[in-house]
């Protein structure tokens, strides 16, 4: 049996390494989108005790990226998504709440397998 030293050193010489790093993804511009397999949602105590909020995480084309959507999405679409399923995510702005208060706006879209409706998966390639 190997070492796990052994195991490094051979997965490096086979180079077949991955890297676990994590891109933070904030909101700037209006129609930025993201899209990717949801693989997390973890909740984060603010740090201004404002209560909770929920931390995203996908996996994208670009590798893993972690968002935070805000309590307009915590509470109203959190709880309709699922871990493992593939999602967009678009940026829609901020609405204005009144008395100086902001809440960014997001369109969430679940994206079903291709095929799926019409009972006919292609495979790729």
């Amino acid at each position: 049996m190997s070492t796990f030293k052994e195991l490094y050193d051979q997965s490096k010489k086979d180079q077949t390494i991955k890297t676990l790093e994590t891109e933070f993804r904030e909101w700037t511009k209006k129609g930025e989108f993201l899209i990717g397999r949801l693989k997390a949602i973890t909740e984060i105590q603010s740090r201004t005790n404002e209560g909770v909020f929920n931390m995203y995480l996908f996996e994208t084309d670009s590798g893993p990226v972690k968002v935070i959507l805000g309590t307009g999405v915590d509470s109203d679409v959190a709880p309709l998504m699922v871990t493992n399923r593939i999602y967009r995510v678009e940026y829609q702005g901020q609405l204005s709440l009144g008395g100086g208060r902001r809440m960014n706006q997001f369109l969430c879209e679940e994206i079903g397998v291709v095929g799926e409706a019409t009972g006919e998966i292609k495979a790729a390639g």
